[in-house]
């Protein structure tokens, strides 16, 4: 609701389960022969022939709403030949891995990305979460975190949103610093923007207000 409040005067909020639902139109089933992972999915997957890894049993959910599910542990590598991928995208995956860990998945995403590719990677900005843990704020989030809920004061519940399930934190800053370490050019962007417009078609932004995009 908060976020929703946030970005709906400029944006159209989609409900992703919405989406699910009913028939598929087939157009959205073809892929157009480029190779795009949509690594660490979960359950935020996407059609138009983007191939979803992840480590987790994703394989019923995947054929029920007929998106391209591949079990992969991407600490082993991606699931291509060097320089060969189109397209890359990470949301909600680089902060659970360490700076060091993090660092080497994404020089194998170099590896393997062309180069024309984009990737696209959306982390947790943590420098908004703790301006707003500053300036007393960050309990309007408790409604999207229950840990941060449960906690009563503004460093406890920074520490919920930032830390919890998470092995590394990240601002643009950050994140850029460990892009050009790993080889890419990065380049910041905003919600529903990036260097790519398929990419904008075909895959979603998720937690519009809180969230760093990067585009490399």
């Amino acid at each position: 609701e908060l976020i929703s409040r946030f970005i709906s005067k400029w944006f159209e909020i989609l409900d992703k389960e919405e989406l699910e639902k009913g028939d598929i139109p087939p157009e959205v089933l073809k892929g157009d022969g480029k190779i795009k992972f949509n690594i660490g999915s979960y359950v935020t997957m996407f059609h138009h022939g983007w191939r979803n890894l992840d480590i987790h049993d994703l394989g019923q959910y995947a054929q029920q709403n007929r998106y391209i599910y591949e079990p992969c542990d991407v600490r082993n590598g991606l699931p291509c030949k060097t320089g060969t991928a189109d397209l890359l995208m990470m949301c909600h995956v680089l902060e659970h891995f360490t700076y060091k860990d993090g660092l080497s998945l994404l020089r194998e995403c170099r590896r393997a990305i062309r180069p024309d590719g984009v990737m696209r990677i959306i982390v947790p900005d943590a420098k908004l979460l703790m301006q707003m843990a500053l300036d007393g704020t960050i309990s309007e989030l408790d409604e999207i975190n229950d840990g941060a809920a449960a906690c009563k004061t503004p460093t406890g519940k920074f520490w919920e949103l930032v830390h919890s399930g998470h092995a590394a934190a990240y601002d643009t800053e950050t994140l850029v610093s460990q892009l050009e370490d790993a080889g890419w050019n990065a380049h910041p962007q905003q919600f529903r923007q990036s260097v790519s417009k398929q990419m904008l078609r075909e895959t979603l932004d998720m937690h519009p207000a809180l969230y760093c995009f990067c585009d490399a």
